[in-house]
């Protein structure tokens, strides 16, 4: 009954930026927030958790946390207009060490005027010259882990595009395989 009491929970965790997303990573849990992509670690006492700063300077907008996600011993998530992973440091004698792998590098091209290209390919694929109506408006992405291949899938309406296409919606998969490091897309109404 007192006004000016604020209860404060035993062993919470505070960071400098919003969380945005958390995940389990085997016995641990990452959390991602705007800037930066924390491990936290259950301490022996079991009292609280050990946190650990995995990398900073991070730039992950809220809309991106669709794209985060866990596959085996990994983490993939995005960060401004490119694709990361978080896999085990294969040079350290620590076990449970981590590095971060920018995975986009051979799409950069693609991923920096996205737009621009995905519109290219699509004038390409339907034998049209006339680019400035593909595609027409994202209405939904998400991402999700196939076996070893985590696929991104980008949703446009087209249907204010050319009478080829009326009352149609573009599907764009960026499908990257874990296994064999190579990035491949596929394009479908």
């Amino acid at each position: 009954n007192n006004p000016a009491f604020f209860p404060y929970p035993n062993n919470i965790d505070i960071f400098p930026d919003p969380i945005i997303a958390v995940h389990n990573y085997g016995a641990e849990l990452l959390v991602l927030t705007t800037s930066a992509l924390y491990r936290l670690t259950w301490d022996t006492e079991g009292t609280g958790w050990t946190h650990t700063l995995v990398q900073q300077n991070l730039h992950v907008a809220l809309e991106d946390t669709y794209m985060s996600c866990v596959i085996k011993n990994m983490f993939f998530f995005k960060s401004g207009d490119y694709y990361y992973m978080m896999v085990p440091r294969a040079s350290s004698s620590v076990k449970g060490e981590v590095t971060i792998a920018p995975i986009s590098k051979p799409i950069e091209n693609l991923l920096d005027n996205f737009h621009q290209e995905l519109a290219n390919i699509v004038c390409t694929m339907s034998d049209s010259s006339d680019i400035t109506n593909y595609p027409e408006r994202l209405i939904n992405y998400f991402s999700y882990v196939d076996n070893t291949k985590v696929v991104v899938n980008y949703v446009y309406d087209i249907t204010t595009a050319p009478v080829l296409f009326q009352d149609k919606y573009l599907y764009v998969q960026l499908i990257y395989d874990t296994e064999s490091r190579t990035w491949s897309i596929y394009i479908f109404e």
